[in-house]
C-alpha cells in the first residue's frame, strides 16, 4: 500500500519512518495483546478504492472482505480488536483541522464511533488490555519545531470509558518517542518500542503500574520494533534489521532465544528493494502470525512455514481476533 499525501498525520509518520530507516530505525504503527482462542477474523487498514484509509476486516483465508468505515471521509487506521471482539479501537483525524490524530472506539460492525479522550498533541497505536477495561496508546506531548514530527511521546493508558488517564513512561531529556504498546496476557506488563533522536529503536517493557522499566533486547541491530506478546505470554514477536534486512523474529520476554520467522521479501520490479516485513501480530491460537509484506497482508506459521497471502489489494497494521 503506497501512502503518498493522503493524510497529513500519516505523512508525518511516513517522513519520520524514512528518516529513521536511513538512520536504521522505524516508528509508525501499532501492536496489541492477542486473546487466546480459535483464530477468527483479521482487522486491518487499507486505502483500496477509497479516498481515505479505512478499516477493513477479512477471514484468515481472505474471504468475506468488508469495509467497516465506508462512509468515512476522514482517515481511519491502526485498528485493534477488544478481547471479546465487540469493539475496535483505531486512530482517526476526524474533526481535527490540523490533521492530528487521536484514538477512537467503534462497534465491530463500524457503528457507534466515539473519540476516547486522553489529551496530548496526537495519539497512536491503541492496544486493549486483556480484560478489555483499558486501552494503552502512544501519547505525543511535543512536536519538533518546523519538522511536523513528534519528538516526545510516552506510553499512556486510559479506561475504555474515557476516564482514568495514566502516563506510564516519562519524557526523556533528549528526543524520545515511546510507541507501539502491547499487553502481556496476564495484564501486568506492557512491551513497547523506544525511538531515540529519530535513530536507534529498542524494545522495552514496563509494568502496567508504571514501574519496573527495562530494556529487554540488546543485539547488534539499531532497529528492533513492533513487539507483541503471544497468547501464552511465552514469546514476543518483533521486527529487526539485525541480519541486514527487515525481518520478523520471535524471542522470549527476556530477549533470549531469538528465532527468525520471516526475512524481508524482495521485489524484483523495484531493483532489489525490499517489500517490507512489518507489523506482526500473533493469531489467537498462537500457531500463526499475520504481518505486512510488500504492501499486502500475509500469514505464516510461527516456524516460518506455510506462508500464505491474505490480501491482494493492499493492507497494513493487522490485528487477529478470536473466533
Amino acid at each position: 500500500m503506497e501512502e503518498t499525501g493522503l493524510f497529513p498525520w500519516k505523512e508525518r509518520l511516513r517522513r519520520l519512518v524514512i528518516v529513521v530507516v536511513l538512520l536504521a530505525a522505524a516508528f509508525a504503527g501499532r501492536a496489541d495483546a492477542v486473546t487466546p482462542g480459535r483464530d477468527g477474523p483479521i482487522v486491518y487498514e487499507n486505502v483500496f478504492e477509497t479516498d481515505a484509509t479505512h478499516i477493513w476486516v477479512a477471514n484468515p483465508d481472505g474471504s468475506r472482505v468488508q469495509d467497516l468505515t465506508p462512509e468515512w471521509e476522514d482517515e481511519a487506521t491502526d485498528p485493534a480488536w477488544s478481547p471479546n471482539r465487540r469493539k475496535i479501537a483505531f486512530v482517526s483525524d476526524r474533526g481535527n483541522d490540523d490533521g492530528h490524530a487521536f484514538i477512537w472506539v467503534m462497534n465491530r460492525d463500524g457503528s457507534g464511533a466515539r473519540a476516547l479522550g486522553g489529551g496530548g498533541i496526537e495519539q497512536l497505536a491503541p492496544a486493549w488490555s486483556p480484560d478489555g477495561k483499558t486501552v494503552a496508546f502512544m501519547r505525543c506531548s511535543r512536536y519538533q519545531d518546523g519538522e511536523g514530527t513528534c519528538s516526545s511521546a510516552q506510553i499512556a493508558t486510559i479506561g475504555a470509558n474515557g476516564k482514568g488517564l495514566k502516563k506510564l513512561t516519562k519524557p526523556l531529556r533528549t528526543t524520545g518517542v515511546d510507541s507501539k504498546p502491547a499487553w502481556s496476557p496476564n495484564g501486568k506488563t506492557i512491551v513497547f518500542q523506544r525511538t531515540i533522536d529519530f535513530g536507534t529503536v529498542t524494545i522495552w517493557t514496563i509494568g502496567a503500574n508504571g514501574k519496573a522499566l527495562r530494556r529487554i533486547l540488546a543485539d547488534d541491530s539499531e532497529v528492533d520494533h513492533s513487539p507483541s506478546f503471544s497468547p501464552t505470554g511465552k514469546r514476543v514477536v518483533y521486527v529487526t534489521n539485525t541480519d541486514g534486512t527487515e525481518s520478523i523474529y520471535t524471542m522470549n520476554p527476556d530477549g533470549k532465544a531469538r528465532k527468525l520467522v520471516v526475512e524481508e521479501e524482495f521485489d524484483p520490479d523495484e531493483d532489489g528493494q525490499g517489500g517490507g516485513a512489518e507489523n506482526p501480530a500473533f493469531a489467537p491460537s498462537g500457531q500463526r502470525i499475520v504481518y505486512m509484506g510488500g504492501g499486502d497482508l500475509w500469514t505464516v506459521g510461527v516456524d516460518g512455514t506455510a506462508r500464505t497471502q491474505l490480501t491482494q489489494d493492499g493492507g497494513d497494521e493487522p490485528d487477529w481476533g478470536r473466533a
